[in-house]
């Protein structure tokens, strides 16, 4: 594997951990159209280095050629060379339909399972994360203890708050904040003896992370959603890990710029629904006419 990541404490003792970050393509109105820049320069302004662990950042089907070409400058003008999956216009051209597109320019799980299998290759732990966390010196601690308490766990489930404003992640302590509802999804931090691996077949907006803690057995709203398509998902075998996870520190989702979507499903539910369709109709143009990119 090429030197993706900076280590961070060699020195120390126990267990390692590798901390992936998936950047995709912003999608407003659910997020600003600058989210992924100005949340990354937040991360590597002002992120601690976490002990026993090295950080890694996935580029994910980056469609604008200069947005990539940014966010590869800054990683790896902090010392991270980013592991990129490109977009190809040519593979996009020649989806059929829209889930098809869907699936391609979101690429959720796939990268999620990307990251666990380098991430296996390399510590004891793997946090296959999603791009805009961020997480505290107090928040990691936590994170440490909690692991180092419960040893033979396959995974653990890491409590998500969604931040509305990005130096709420500087307070001291931790900041609470529910959404409308309830908790907000959490992550999940995996071991690299735990084989289980996420559906590539669920895209973006469908529970693709839900999926995974439904088989894990961790309680949650995904356990009440009733149609079909939950129904279906809530029925399917159990891993056998199920029931066997516990519970390790926090983790901060920096702010997305749309402050209603961040603490309201219904608000972001809607927002996320628009934006996809947004996100595919605007790379077709694109791709059928580059002039189209904005400049």
């Amino acid at each position: 594997m090429q030197a993706e990541a900076r280590i961070d404490s060699m020195g120390a003792t126990g267990p390692t951990f590798a901390f992936f970050r998936t950047l995709g393509n912003d999608m407003p109105p659910l997020h600003s159209p600058t989210q992924t820049v100005d949340n990354l320069r937040f991360i590597l302004d002002h992120e601690p280095p976490l002990e026993s662990c090295s950080r890694h950042f996935i580029l994910n089907r980056i469609v604008d050629p200069a947005r990539l070409e940014l966010l590869r400058t800054m990683l790896s003008r902090a010392g991270y060379e980013p592991r990129i999956v490109p977009f190809e216009e040519g593979a996009f051209r020649a989806l059929a339909d829209d889930d098809q597109r869907r699936a391609y320019l979101t690429n959720n799980n796939p990268t999620r399972n990307l990251s666990l299998d380098l991430g296996s290759a390399i510590a004891d732990y793997v946090l296959p994360f999603d791009g805009q966390l961020f997480m505290t010196q107090h928040a990691w601690k936590q994170i440490r203890a909690d692991v180092a308490a419960h040893p033979d766990c396959p995974a653990f489930v890491v409590p998500m708050t969604r931040l509305l404003h990005n130096d709420e992640a500087l307070q001291p302590g931790r900041v609470h904040r529910d959404e409308f509802g309830g908790p907000s999804e959490p992550q999940i931090l995996f071991s690299s003896r735990c084989p289980e691996r996420f559906d590539e077949t669920i895209p973006y907006g469908a529970g693709p992370k839900m999926e995974m803690l439904i088989r894990l057995g961790v309680p949650g709203i995904w356990n009440h959603f009733d149609s079909p398509y939950w129904r279906a998902l809530q029925e399917r075998p159990r891993s056998r890990f199920a029931g066997a996870c516990r519970q390790a520190g926090y983790v901060y989702r920096l702010a997305s710029g749309n402050p209603l979507a961040a603490i309201t499903r219904r608000a972001r539910f809607e927002a996320r629904r628009a934006s996809i369709a947004n996100m595919i109709d605007r790379t077709s143009r694109e791709v059928q006419d580059p002039q189209a990119r904005p400049s």
